[in-house]
C-alpha cells in the first residue's frame, strides 16, 4: 500500500494553508521551488488526497506519491520503492513536541493527550493549540517563580525559591540560578523577566487595599457589563416572539 501524500508532506515538516482543510486539494508551501516561502498568503502546491499527487502551480513540478517522496529525500524513485516495498525501513519523523509532553503536564493546564484523527490537519492544529498553552504555561509559570526571586531580599531565600521552583518544574536549580541571575543584569532581557520584574514591582509599589478596591472594581465592572448584554438578550427575544406573532396571525 502506497503512503497517504498528506501524511508524507506532514511528516517532513511542510506548511499548510489551514484554510483548505477538508477540501479536495490540500494547499501548502511549495518545498521545491520555494516561490512561496517569503509571501505568507501564497500557497503553491496543491496535494490530491484522492488522487494521492502533487502540483506546484508556480514551477510545475508534479506527480504521484512516490516521486513526491523521492524529491523530499533527493534521492531516486527506484529507490524510494524499495524503501516502500522491500520492507527497508525508512527514517522515523520527529515526534511534535505536544506528543511527548506527560500526562502530568497537560493535567496543569487542563488539557487531556490529543487523540489520533483520520483528518492529520485537525489532529495537527490540536497538537499545536496544545503546544501553546504549554508555552504559555511555562512562560507563566517561569515569570511567577522570577518574580519572587527578583523580590527577595535574602540570598538564602533566593536559593530556597530557586529550588523549589526547579523542583516544581523539573529542572536543574543550578541552570534555574544561573539563567535568573544572568536576567537580572542582562541588557536585553527575556520576556518572563521583563513580565517578572513589572510584577515584582507592582506588588511591592501597591498598597493592598487599594489592589483589592481595583479588582473588586474590574470585577464589579465585568458583572454589570454580563447583566446589560443579559438585558439586550431579553429584549430581542421579546421583539422577535412578538414579529413571530404578527406574522403567525396575517398568515392565520
Amino acid at each position: 500500500m502506497l503512503p497517504l501524500i498528506l501524511d508524507e508532506a506532514n511528516k517532513a515538516g511542510i506548511e499548510f494553508n489551514m484554510y483548505s482543510t477538508g477540501k479536495k486539494e490540500v494547499r501548502t508551501k511549495c518545498p521545491f521551488c520555494k516561490a512561496d516561502a517569503n509571501r505568507s498568503e501564497k500557497f503553491y502546491l496543491s496535494l490530491n488526497a484522492t488522487k494521492n499527487a502533487f502540483k506546484c502551480w508556480f514551477c510545475q513540478e508534479g506527480g504521484g506519491v512516490i516521486k513526491f517522496i523521492a524529491l523530499l529525500q533527493g534521492t531516486s524513485e527506484d529507490e524510494v520503492k524499495k524503501q516502500i516495498f522491500k520492507g527497508q525501513e525508512r527514517p522515523k519523523p520527529k515526534a511534535h513536541p505536544a506528543e511527548r509532553l506527560k500526562k502530568e503536564q497537560l493535567q496543569e493546564i487542563g488539557l487531556t493527550p490529543p487523540k489520533y484523527q483520520k483528518d492529520y490537519l485537525s489532529y495537527r492544529r490540536e497538537l499545536d493549540h496544545t503546544y501553546k498553552r504549554w508555552q504559555e504555561h511555562q512562560h507563566q509559570e517561569k515569570r511567577d517563580a522570577y518574580s519572587l526571586f527578583y523580590g527577595l531580599e535574602t540570598k538564602q531565600a533566593k536559593i530556597d525559591m530557586v529550588r523549589e521552583y526547579a523542583k516544581r518544574a523539573s529542572l536543574n536549580s543550578e541552570e534555574v540560578m544561573a539563567e535568573f541571575v544572568e536576567a537580572m543584569f542582562a541588557h536585553q532581557k527575556p520576556s518572563w523577566a521583563v513580565d517578572g520584574e513589572g510584577l515584582a514591582y507592582f506588588f511591592n509599589h501597591i498598597d493592598p487595599q487599594e489592589f483589592l478596591e481595583m479588582a473588586i472594581g474590574y470585577l464589579q465592572e465585568i458583572s454589570n457589563h454580563y447583566k446589560e448584554i443579559e438585558q439586550e438578550k431579553k429584549l430581542m427575544e421579546n421583539y422577535y416572539k412578538k414579529l413571530l406573532e404578527r406574522q403567525y396571525k396575517k398568515i392565520s
